[in-house]
């Protein structure tokens, strides 16, 4: 980072206070004085770079975090909250990639089976339901978080795999740029074939490199089932699947994004590869 002012004294002197950083300690730290510090916080002062790098640090916070106002209490936590909300509440192009699985009932409206109250479709039938416009809202947001390259990778049913997503993406930068089909090992419903798998479509934000996928040994067929005791969520997926995408798309540190959680599948994989989590759910959560 060169050496350039940057006003962020009022964001300082948050994420000072969620970290349990004294004044004092910042000034230690920085090699300054402490009414530099104060003085800073109260916006009086424009702190070159490196003065804010070395506070960053003292404060256990990222300089991306504090540039981008990335709500840090929010991050590899189990959020109850409405995930626009939480979108709504982080900086832009901070994300390298985003899971979005949305809550709809697509395939079974257009079936017309009618028994989404009863029997295993009961929890899935009481989840809360997003319409067409939300689901396009969220893309939006999910669109303005993610980093130049980023992956979106979204879940769909085999109705909407089909008649395409156009709508949730036209007022974004987001390209389509491949799809897996997931074997479940599971079947389903259906008047013809019956299913037993879901899609994810993935779609990058420009420039779109190829190069910053870098395991290409994910086959476009993917089998993994879920065993019975990991069925904590109607749609819960696949987290041998979720590691892979994880690792070929991001670096250790990076920001991954789940704003409709569920199971916390993605939270999970991100622990185990050392990726920084940030999502929720309206349902569940801490």
């Amino acid at each position: 980072m060169t050496e350039q002012t940057i006003d962020l004294g009022p964001a300082l002197k948050k994420y000072r206070k969620q970290a349990g950083v004294t004044q004092q300690e910042i000034a230690e730290a920085a090699g300054i004085s402490k009414n530099y510090v104060s003085a800073i916080e109260r916006g009086a002062h424009q702190p070159t770079a490196n003065i804010l790098i070395t506070y960053a640090r003292s404060c256990r916070f990222s300089l991306d975090e504090m540039v981008n106002l990335i709500p840090r209490s929010k991050v590899d936590r189990k959020n109850k909250q409405d995930g626009l909300d939480l979108l709504r509440s982080i900086g832009d192009g901070i994300a390298s990639a985003c899971f979005f699985d949305p809550e709809y009932h697509g395939l079974t409206d257009k079936l017309q089976y009618g028994n989404l109250g009863v029997g295993r479709e009961k929890a899935r039938f009481e989840l809360p339901q997003m319409d067409e416009d939300k689901i396009t809202c969220f893309v939006i947001e999910i669109d303005r978080v993610l980093k130049k390259n980023g992956y979106l990778f979204l879940w769909l049913d085999k109705y909407h795999f089909c008649e395409g997503v156009q709508s949730w993406i036209a007022d974004t930068s987001l390209t389509v740029v491949d799809a897996i089909c997931w074997d479940k090992g599971q079947i389903g419903m259906g008047y013809r074939s019956r299913s037993r798998s879901e899609y994810l479509l993935i779609l990058q934000k420009p420039p779109a490199n190829t190069k910053t996928w870098i395991d290409h040994a994910i086959p476009d067929v993917w089998r993994e089932k879920i065993p019975k005791s990991n069925r904590i969520h109607p749609h819960t997926k696949p987290i041998e699947l979720t590691k892979r995408l994880i690792g070929a798309t991001t670096d250790e540190g990076d920001y991954v994004i789940d704003p409709a959680s569920g199971s916390f599948m993605v939270l999970e994989a991100c622990k185990n590869l050392n990726r920084q989590f940030i999502g929720c759910d309206i349902q569940f959560g801490d």
